[in-house]
């Protein structure tokens, strides 16, 4: 008597009855198979696809144990990594450790490797002997998807990134150059970096320091910041720009306004060289009787009238160095910057797409001090005492 068999085509097995052919078809065997047939490979038997999740079985087991070894030394509140359990118990017992933990809340505070937190406990602070961490005690680890980034530990004493980039330092790297020209031309050599517009900055030591605030404190990608992402530190933000080729400005319409007040097209005006001044010459500024216009209090500060409030808000920049050498103006060093462009091959914009850019930069400033014009009217209006509005009699 013949027997009616159940057969799958894939995985080329006979089976007896409908219920195993379901559970066949549910099985991973099957779905293995039906991925490499899909693939034009052949298909496996069950003895061999019991090898392969042997192996695969193995490998995760490693991989576990490797990850559990890694994360065994981590301080999750400091999110610091430490590859051995002594410098991690000098950690846990340091004081910006535990003010960390203070003000942080208690579901955060989640500090890997039992052993280190319980000798930490026992060992009283006033008998702990502090012995030297060298650097062969630290894991310096980069995450390539960006999403955790671990500073490094040199000793007790913990390295922070909040610290600005000058002027004179790459932004993209830790390399430092004797003058703002020189490490412009070494951003536009190693790491293909230009300004956008150059010819038309108005202080270019001024703008290299505010990208530099903005990687240094800030932690964010010159081209891709408009996503708010944010990264932990400033080696992470220069890693993901040179990664992912985001060495370069975004300079585009929606950028303007951060970066207007570092621009000046009226040099493209067609009427420009007519109005033009030499900003060298020498103004006679007429004498100005400063009793009537300020007051020395006696602790020494210096109280001025409200009307010469745009003289007494500028910053102005100092006229020399640490060293006491002069700075350079900004029109030399401008003048050396874009010439080295030049000769890596550099056209400046010119033109109708000037003029588009001036006006577009005239229309973001006179919307800025129409809110401010209004912002301060508000504001006045709440600093009088006795306020009565002037309308609606």
């Amino acid at each position: 008597m013949s027997m009616n068999w159940f057969t799958c085509l894939t995985c080329r097995v006979n089976l007896a009855t409908s219920d195993d052919q379901r559970l066949h078809y549910k099985s991973e065997w099957h779905s293995y198979n039906l991925k490499r047939r899909l693939a034009a490979i052949p298909v496996v038997t069950h003895q061999q696809f019991s090898l392969i999740e042997e192996v695969h079985r193995n490998q995760s087991t490693h991989q576990k144990t490797d990850d559990h070894n890694k994360t065994s030394h981590y301080c999750k509140t400091c999110r610091k990594q430490f590859n051995n359990e002594k410098a991690f118990a000098q950690h846990v017992r340091s004081k910006r450790h535990l003010s960390s933990v203070q003000s942080k809340p208690l579901d955060e505070n989640v500090v890997h490797s039992d052993t280190a937190l319980e000798k930490a406990t026992e060992v009283k602070s006033d008998a702990v002997v502090v012995e030297n961490i060298t650097d062969d005690n630290v894991i310096e680890t980069i995450d390539e998807d960006d999403d955790s980034d671990w500073e490094s530990v040199g000793s007790d004493a913990e390295v922070t990134d909040e610290e600005p980039i000058l002027p004179t330092e790459c932004l993209f790297c830790e390399h430092s150059s004797d003058t703002i020209e020189d490490n412009v031309c070494h951003m536009s050599q190693n790491h293909s970096f230009f300004i956008p517009d150059v010819e038309y900055v108005k202080d270019l030591p001024q703008f290299i320091g505010y990208l530099g605030e903005k990687v240094g404190f800030g932690h964010f990608c010159l081209w891709c910041c408009d996503s708010g992402k944010r990264f932990r530190s400033r080696r992470a933000a220069q890693q993901h720009m040179r990664d992912r080729g985001h060495t370069k400005l975004n300079h585009s319409d929606q950028y303007l306004p951060e970066y207007s007040q570092f621009y000046d097209y009226t040099t493209s005006y067609p009427d420009f060289a007519a109005n033009e001044s030499n900003d060298d010459e020498e103004i006679s500024i007429p004498y100005l009787d400063d009793d009537d216009w300020q007051l020395t209090l006696p602790s020494g500060a210096v109280i001025g009238h409200r009307s010469l409030f745009r003289y007494y808000k500028q910053n102005l920049k100092p006229l020399t160095d640490n060293s006491g050498k002069p700075y350079p103006k900004s029109s030399a060093i401008l003048d050396k910057v874009m010439s080295k462009y030049r000769a890596l091959g550099w056209t400046g914009i010119t033109g109708v797409a000037a003029l588009r850019r001036a006006k577009d930069i005239q229309f973001i400033q006179r919307v800025q001090r129409r809110h401010d014009l209004k912002l301060g009217q508000n504001h006045n209006k709440v600093l009088q005492k006795h306020f009565r509005s002037q309308i609606g009699f």
